[in-house]
């Protein structure tokens, strides 16, 4: 195996706001996209963490405006461009917050985190982590539901777009 090979040493699943409200996996839990080597861990020179700001969901839903306001923001952080024996661009920490969530009365809201396999999106001498993600959100109540999904992808190289 060579370090053009790479893998997601973290979670590739977590709650990132569950019922209303962050998650308490959110705080620990963190995935990557680094070389499949033994010392992965011995990655050197990473920059960031860069930060996408998911839109800000705020929704008044009728009959009850005033009452069931859903708002929250998530920011996606990720260190970039860290090397391996001086080589490559890997993302050696990605992680979730949530600076903002209110949740109306009547209302509940999940949001979760899904990472997909890291892939090399350059050549094997030159090794660029990519890794697609995806952020879910519902909001619902007894009643309804209403969904959204940000699928993103990320690269070793601090660059980032939305959609796969």
């Amino acid at each position: 195996m060579t370090h053009s090979e790479l893998f997601n040493a973290g979670a590739t699943t977590w709650q990132v706001i569950e019922r209303g409200a962050p998650a308490a996996a959110i705080w620990s839990t963190t995935a990557n996209a680094v070389p499949v080597v033994d010392d992965w861990q011995n990655l050197s020179g990473a920059h960031g963490p860069a930060a996408i700001t998911l839109r800000r969901w705020t929704r008044t839903w009728w009959p009850f405006p005033g009452d069931a306001t859903v708002d929250f923001t998530v920011v996606v952080r990720f260190e970039y461009g860290a090397r391996y024996r001086g080589g490559g661009l890997f993302i050696p920490n990605l992680y979730v917050e949530v600076p903002e969530c209110s949740v109306g009365w009547r209302y509940d809201v999940d949001v979760d985190i899904t990472v997909g396999t890291p892939e090399n999106a350059n050549t094997e001498d030159a090794p660029i982590a990519r890794v697609p993600i995806t952020i879910r959100g519902v909001v619902f109540n007894d009643f309804w539901s209403d969904s959204v999904d940000w699928p993103l992808t990320l690269w070793g190289d601090g660059s980032w777009m939305r959609g796969a």
